[in-house]
């Protein structure tokens, strides 16, 4: 089996509307453009959590905050809690 090739981007603090991905027709952003139409483009994902770190840990877990005690930026995600990476 061939393992997948993912590049999953998450910003922080970037309005997708400013990119020409998103059709600004003034800013250009030709290589997320080109990402975004070649790839998955996520249009109405929300965040589980409104901090940055606990954020991307939900989204690298699968898990909410609360079951992976990532309650702010500085909480770890330990080596118990498997991510999609992981698996990969």
């Amino acid at each position: 089996m061939t393992r997948p090739n993912i590049l999953f981007i998450v910003s922080d603090q970037m309005v997708a509307e400013l990119t020409s991905a998103y059709g600004h027709p003034l800013v250009r952003t030709p290589h997320l453009a080109r990402l975004a139409e070649e790839g998955a483009r996520f249009d109405s994902a929300y965040t589980p959590f409104p901090l940055c770190a606990p954020g991307r840990a939900c989204i690298m877990s699968g898990r909410h905050a609360s079951e992976i005690g990532a309650w702010d930026n500085g909480a770890p995600l330990t080596c118990d809690h498997p991510t999609f990476a992981t698996y990969l």
